[in-house]
């Protein structure tokens, strides 16, 4: 009886040292997982935010923005002047060319990342101002 006694705390002990590894190994998981990003981490994700918008801005709005040019008139003494018009469409095309890619192009972990240091207006206010530029 004493026997059984004494194998059945070595299996509890057996389980209580199983239970505490399992648990220091989820917490040493989760500290690595949320552990705060360093600036080299930020750096890498705005050098690939930079491309990401370089290659967009290049290869989607310039060609965009030059057919819309090429529509307008925007002489300011003609007559057919239409300066105004071009400037909302441009808009237009940098408010469309800023959420598709916010939603399409920008990786989660990319744009988390970035959240660590800019809000997301201020990201958002950030790919505005490099596509108008």
């Amino acid at each position: 009886m004493l026997l059984e006694h004494a194998s059945v705390i070595t299996l509890l002990i057996n389980a209580l040292e199983l239970i505490s590894l399992i648990v220091i190994i989820i917490l040493i998981l989760l500290l690595r997982r949320n552990r705060p990003s360093t600036l080299e981490d930020f750096q890498t994700a705005l050098n690939g935010l930079n491309t990401i918008l370089t290659t967009y801005k290049q290869n989607v709005l310039i060609p965009k923005i030059e057919n819309l040019k090429k529509e307008h008139d925007l002489n300011p003494e003609s007559q057919s002047n239409s300066i105004e018009v071009y400037r909302v469409e441009k808009e237009e095309l940098i408010n469309v060319a800023v959420n598709e890619t916010f939603s399409k192009f920008l990786d989660k972990r990319l744009v988390s990342r970035l959240e660590n240091y800019y809000t997301r207006d201020g990201l958002i206010l950030f790919i505005v101002t490099y596509f108008r530029g």
